[in-house]
């Protein structure tokens, strides 16, 4: 049994994923055998979407930046790829750059 990490379910190995950090980027591992830390994931763009913003994979994998755009376009998760959530992450703030407002201070 594995758990993915994008919906933490559990399931047997033959229905998961594995991806796996491969020198300067992460993928898919096809055998499921490559050395190494490796994350699980069920074979659709949902729980991708659902692991990329929570950052699970590159927690999984121990890695700053995993970059999971490149997997989005690997066959087992072309369903649902629009889901994936942008990664330039400063256009969410609703406040304009250097004006963030004051924060109280607790007493």
């Amino acid at each position: 049994m594995r758990t993915c990490v994008g919906c933490r379910q559990r399931e047997v190995r033959s229905v998961l994923v594995r991806v796996v950090w491969m020198v300067d980027r992460v993928a898919v591992d096809e055998s499921a055998s490559a050395p190494g830390r490796g994350a699980w994931l069920h074979p659709n763009g949902t729980c991708l979407a659902h692991a990329a913003k929570r950052k699970a994979i590159s927690r999984a994998l121990r890695v700053a930046d995993a970059g999971v755009e490149a997997l989005a376009e690997h066959q087992a998760f072309r369903e649902n790829r629009e889901l994936l959530p942008t990664i330039d992450r400063r256009d969410e703030s609703p406040w304009p750059p250097n004006e963030y407002p004051a924060m109280s201070a607790p007493q």
